[in-house]
């Protein structure tokens, strides 16, 4: 057995192409918290930092609706600051995951007994951060996945009327009916033109949310990059934020 003291990182390197299977150099310090060699700057898309998700703005749209009669498919009255704001529930939701399952991880520490060459410890740093980002992903989608099932399940009307329109009758009974959404394929989007029951259909149906011209009654403009489903939460995630 030959004993060298104190090798450089050069050395150990060197030593380590030698002799793979029989070199062992034992570790002063086994346990390393991970926050001492791992740094991870996180980047959200950028409507994340946009202004268009802030209260400033989608408070503005709230005001409209207040002082308006409510149609789910008018964006300025209906769906517009709901949108928004689910927008912005989406991006906190975000950072947040990330922010959490970094704390976690960070406090996390590598044990190892002996020393390993550079390009091996490279390989398990990068399997951690990989793991890292696979947990913050599974997370994200669990969360989401368990306020979308919590609030199809619960099955209250929403303010826009997009699942429900409730109106008095000359009784001043309230009567419920279905608002006028379209069925869209799933495959194709193209809308059929039929009233589709959000109690019986759900998510498959849906409208194109438009802006009405205030020079012109009946004249609107289709936002078909916003599609206004039965529950405001799923609008957001069916859109693309496209104006077309």
């Amino acid at each position: 057995m030959i004993t060298v003291n104190s090798p450089s990182p050069k050395d150990f390197e060197y030593l380590w192409e030698l002799h793979p299977d029989t070199l062992q150099c034992l570790c002063s310090q086994i346990a390393v918290s991970y926050s001492d060699f791992i740094v991870i700057n996180s980047t959200f898309h950028q409507l994340c930092s946009s202004r268009i998700i802030s209260p400033d703005w989608y408070n503005l749209l709230t005001l409209i609706n207040l002082t308006a009669w409510m149609d789910a498919r008018q964006f300025e009255r209906g769906i517009g600051d709901l949108y928004f704001q689910i927008l912005d529930m989406f991006c906190s939701l975000a950072e947040n995951t990330f922010v959490n399952a970094y704390q976690l991880f960070s406090a996390k520490a590598f044990i190892n007994t002996i020393l390993i060459p550079e390009t091996l410890f490279s390989k398990q740093v990068s399997t951690l951060i990989d793991t890292l980002i696979t947990t913050v992903r599974s997370e994200f989608i669990r969360i989401l996945a368990f306020v979308c099932e919590t609030i199809q399940e619960s099955q209250l009307a929403n303010r826009t009327m997009s699942n429900y329109v409730l109106m008095l009758d000359d009784n001043s009974q309230v009567m419920m009916y279905d608002p006028y959404l379209q069925y869209i394929d799933q495959v194709s989007s193209i809308p059929i033109i039929t009233i589709c029951s959000c109690q019986s259909m759900g998510y498959r149906c849906g409208a194109y949310a438009c802006i009405y011209n205030s020079s012109d009654p009946d004249g609107q403009t289709y936002l078909t990059g916003l599609i206004v489903r039965c529950l405001p939460i799923e609008s957001a995630l069916s859109s693309t934020l496209e104006c077309g």
